[in-house]
Parts: C-alpha cells; sequence; structure tokens
C-alpha cells in the first residue's frame, strides 16, 4: 500500500511539474491594455533570435483612444514575436532544443504591414510597450 501511496504521490508530482512548463501563454484580454492607439505602420524590424522573430513595429499616432503620454504625430514602437518556420529545417537539434521547440506554445497571431492603418492594443510595462496577446491589432480599412 505505501508503494501505492509513493507512486501517486510521484505521478501527481510530475503532472504538476509538467504543466507548469508546458503551459502556453494565456489570452490577455484587449481591455487589459494600458494604451489604444489609431496609426499608420510606418515601419516593421525584425531580429532572430535562437529560432523566434522579435518585432518592434512603428506606428505614427492619429489617434489616442486611451492612455497617457503619448501626443499625436509622435511614433508608437510596439514590440511582438512570433516563431521563425525556418529556423530548425536543416539542423540537428539537440535534445534540449527539440523540447524548446515541441512545447514553446503559440506566438502573436500576426504582425501588421507597413502602409496599413491600425488600432493597436498595448501594454505598458518593463520600459516598452507590448501588444495585448495574441491578438494586438486590428487593420482599419479605408472606405
Amino acid at each position: 500500500m505505501r508503494i501505492l501511496w509513493n507512486v501517486c504521490a510521484a505521478f501527481l508530482a510530475t503532472i504538476t511539474l509538467a504543466t507548469g512548463v508546458l503551459a502556453e501563454r494565456a489570452p490577455e484580454d484587449r481591455r487589459q491594455a494600458t494604451h489604444v492607439v489609431v496609426g499608420k505602420v510606418e515601419g516593421v524590424y525584425v531580429r532572430k533570435v535562437d529560432g523566434t522573430l522579435h518585432y518592434v513595429v512603428e506606428i505614427a499616432i492619429e489617434k489616442i483612444e486611451k492612455g497617457d503620454g503619448l501626443k499625436v504625430g509622435e511614433m508608437f514602437f510596439v514590440r511582438c514575436y512570433q516563431w521563425d518556420p525556418d529556423w530548425p529545417k536543416g539542423k540537428r537539434l539537440l535534445e534540449e532544443e527539440q523540447k524548446r521547440l515541441a512545447f514553446r506554445g503559440a506566438a502573436y497571431d500576426s504582425i501588421p504591414k507597413e502602409g496599413e492603418r491600425v488600432q493597436v492594443y498595448a501594454k505598458h510595462g518593463w520600459g516598452h510597450f507590448a501588444g495585448i496577446y495574441p491578438n494586438w491589432y486590428d487593420v482599419i480599412k479605408d472606405k
């Protein structure tokens, strides 16, 4: 009977630890945004690091719907990321890299294109703005 309890305890501990490690990032509600702006995408900058595409999207502010410290006409820089689909191709990955690749969860839904007018939902923290995860902007169609 004692062995059964030990096996159950070990099983529960493994599940609990694995769940924390493998948990996907929780989606954020757009109402959590500290800043909501409308503007034109002036630039999209990307940096590749270990299978991740780190983006900074530059937006010329046309309208501020929520948030302090911004002005119409200024540039607004928002960070987000996506996984690099070409990163693992043709590589022999170490076991640790294979595990990280298999369990990394989802990334941001998409990245706006230069020239698009967008409404952006972002949170300020740690000295920068990050898009509300995973769906952080809407493209505004010209009428």
